[in-house]
């Protein structure tokens, strides 16, 4: 479902959090509609758009892991394409939409697509 499907190494040995450069905080929570995690979602792809949103363990076929990784810049271009798809199709704000796909990065794009819209993941 996804634009491009871009796969890089993450070397988990390699990667060590003390070492990782603080980006700054999100903004301050408040009481509101302000306070979602579509903000927070939109405040890391401004600030860290180049910053790991989700890394992906799998098999390398020599019995080992490697890691695969999604930018904060990648999954925000391929949500806000499967979003204009969906509204093409005729979802809109409000509505319920059934996703059944297994935990992939297409899973994270669906849902970041979907609550950017504000329609509602139903999951089965």
């Amino acid at each position: 479902v996804t634009r491009r499907d871009r796969r890089r190494p993450f070397d988990v040995a390699a990667f060590d959090p003390a070492t990782v450069t603080p980006v700054g905080r999100p903004p301050p929570t408040t009481i509101g509609p302000q306070n979602n995690c579509v903000n927070f979602f939109t405040h890391w792809v401004k600030r860290a758009p180049e910053r790991p949103a989700i890394v992906f363990p799998r098999a390398d076929g020599a019995g080992g892991l490697t890691y695969d990784v999604v930018t904060f810049r990648e999954l925000d271009e391929d949500a806000r394409t499967l979003a204009a798809e969906l509204r093409r199709r005729g979802v809109r704000r409000g509505d319920r939409v059934l996703v059944m796909v297994p935990m992939s990065r297409t899973l994270y794009t669906t849902l970041v697509a979907l609550l950017t819209m504000g329609a509602c993941a139903v999951f089965l």
